[in-house]
């Protein structure tokens, strides 16, 4: 994707570290089942429903 399109832009000003960290804490199937999504899919996912929401 081009470093130019809103949502690149987006991603690389967040603290990936630090939400990652936070999510995982907050889950707890680390042992049991499939296992944690990763943080930058879960949270992008959630961030840009709501930007399109407030588009609309």
């Amino acid at each position: 994707m081009s470093k130019s399109n809103r949502w690149v832009r987006l991603a690389d000003n967040l603290p990936w570290d630090k939400i990652e960290q936070e999510y995982n804490k907050r889950l707890k199937n680390r042992h049991n089942g499939a296992g944690n999504k990763p943080a930058r899919m879960v949270v992008g996912a959630l961030i840009m429903k709501h930007a399109r929401g407030a588009e609309r």
